[in-house]
């Protein structure tokens, strides 16, 4: 299922670059489809979106609204089992828990002659979350984005989530909605739902920034719109890395990969490893694992054209390849796990050792899975709560203060040739 080769050797290489280009896809018709798309939404509001959605989403439905009721999101609860109502729960909580280590506080500092300075630390005023649900409904994924938003202290949180093809959103994702304290819900999502947020509809107020992972229309359609709002990242399919010696668990490491493998077809798993021997008990693993799992041909898909196992000299070639490939995700299965990790700077979330497997980060253990993707991990982070704020410089002087730095200004003013800024600290010391 997937190849095993020594690093470095060309096969290496090529597999490398390979799985490099997968998020980094300048797909023509798709983005002229995505202008196409923000462009009536902008000309024709919540009847673009709403046309969009039925025909894009749920064509057959017999009932179709774009706000999802408060009564609707209620009787939600009916479809959710108390065990999932308890786990989510317990996820939002512990996730809340971890975000809480993240607040800022704005700050001010006084001199002796009059200076005050400092940092005015305020959240976003609203903010739009665009979740997917297409292939699976990913509330963990909304839980993700909801509360960092939450604990930031943003006063308005907007949730849009595709429907099911029968035109109502999944029970699970507005129980999570709810339980995490977003406001509003629109059924809708990809290209039209971003553009709603980010221009505004009649239904849809628009907001500052708009985040959340998906398809490539969606984040198409955030590229498209940045600098009209803010946006999280732009998020490409998914990636785990695992540096392995030859005392690691082979039914696990298998268990890992698949788990990110049957995402979708153009997710990415791959094997650092010293140990020939555990590359094929792994390859031995995936096989039969996948197997007995409902995902099977995603699992398959992905694997075969993204899923590698690269043979390293030494665990130091491991961590430097794995510090250059930039994973969202990666795991740490040696004997000294912790050691390893440490040395991992461009990971989006770094796993240690064989008792914190991937799955766990993604829905309970309380780091974020909302994670730089495609090599952005050598320049960008996790979200965290402070995607959800502002920082705004604050000055005042005194005169004497100002009368101290009047000459320095008004020397650099002229030699940049703005004799306006030269002219406004002169005409203080008249």
């Amino acid at each position: 299922m997937i190849p095993v080769m020594p690093y470095p050797s060309p096969d290496a290489d090529a597999f490398l670059l390979k799985m490099a280009s997968r998020g980094h896809v300048e797909d023509a018709a798709i983005l002229s489809t995505v202008r196409d798309i923000i462009g009536r939404v902008r000309a024709e509001g919540d009847a673009a979106v709403i046309e969009l959605t039925r025909r894009l989403d749920c064509p057959d439905a017999q009932g179709y609204s774009l706000r999802v009721s408060e009564s609707d999101i209620e009787r939600a609860y009916a479809h959710v089992s108390d065990d999932l109502l308890a786990a989510l729960r317990l996820a939002i909580e512990n996730v809340r828990a971890f975000h809480e280590h993240q607040r800022e506080t704005s700050w001010f500092a006084t001199r002796p002659d009059g200076v005050l300075l400092g940092q005015m630390v305020t959240p976003l005023r609203r903010v739009g979350l665009v979740i997917p649900a297409a292939q699976a409904p990913l509330v963990s994924t909304l839980m993700m984005a909801a509360i960092p938003a939450r604990v930031a202290g943003v006063p308005e949180l907007i949730a849009t989530v595709a429907p099911r093809p029968d035109g109502q959103v999944d029970p699970v994702m507005l129980v999570g909605a709810r339980e995490c304290h977003v406001d509003e819900v629109y059924a809708c999502g990809g290209s039209q739902a971003v553009a709603a947020m980010a221009y505004g509809t009649e239904a849809i107020a628009r907001v500052d920034k708009v985040v959340g992972p998906g398809n490539m229309y969606s984040q198409f359609a955030k590229r498209e719109v940045f600098g009209v709002v803010d946006v999280d990242k732009i998020a490409g399919p998914s990636e785990v890395l695992v540096i392995a010696d030859d005392g690691a668990n082979a039914a696990y490491i298998a268990a890992d990969m698949i788990s990110q493998a049957e995402h979708s077809d153009d997710c990415s798993a791959v094997l650092l490893t010293t140990s020939a021997s555990l590359a094929d008990a792994v390859r031995a693993q995936l096989s039969a694992q996948a197997a007995e799992l409902p995902r099977l041909d995603v699992i398959r898909a992905s694997l075969d054209a993204f899923g590698g196992c690269l043979l390293v000299d030494d665990i130091d070639a491991a961590v430097a390849l794995a510090n250059e490939i930039a994973p969202e995700h990666a795991e740490v299965h040696t004997r000294e796990p912790y050691e390893v990790a440490m040395q991992l700077r461009n990971v989006g979330g770094i796993f240690i050792g064989e008792n914190a497997p991937e799955a766990l980060g993604d829905y309970a253990a309380g780091p974020n899975h909302i994670l730089p993707t495609g090599g952005a991990a050598r320049f960008s982070s996790a979200m965290s709560v402070t995607d959800f704020l502002k920082r705004s410089n604050l000055l005042g002087y005194s005169r004497r203060a100002l009368d101290g730095l009047t000459d320095a200004v008004v020397t650099l003013a002229r030699a940049e040739g703005l004799a306006g800024h030269a002219a406004a600290m002169e005409i203080r010391r008249k």
